[in-house]
């Protein structure tokens, strides 16, 4: 150690053990805390997964979506909210607004949306 380091410690009344460090960074989680991070991040790719299944589905269903908004929109505000009445419909709505299929403009770019 060099005379400037050894001033520095004495200031600082720190002393850096670089082995201490790395033995103490080894055993910084308990194995139960592992434990629960694994299951944590099996549970988020789990929904990953699910999620990105359900997006297929949902851009596969958009020009349907899309048809039956227009629909449903021509005839009022009061009827298109009894046409999307369930959070899995508003969802595959929501995912919709922006797709561009067969020919259609996006529901995003409809007269019904302000």
């Amino acid at each position: 150690m060099t005379i400037m380091n050894r001033h520095i410690e004495e200031i600082l009344n720190f002393r850096f053990n670089a082995s201490g460090f790395a033995s103490f960074g080894r055993s910084l989680f308990v194995p139960e805390t592992e434990k629960a991070l694994r299951q944590t991040i099996f549970a988020l790719d789990s929904l990953k997964r699910k999620a990105t299944t359900l997006s297929r589905t949902t851009l596969a269903d958009a020009p349907n979506i899309h048809d039956e908004f227009i629909r449903a929109a021509q005839s009022g505000y009061d009827h298109l909210i009894t046409v999307f009445d369930s959070r899995r419909k508003v969802k595959k709505l929501s995912w919709s607004l922006n797709v561009k299929s067969d020919g259609r403009i996006p529901i995003i770019q409809t007269i019904y949306l302000p």
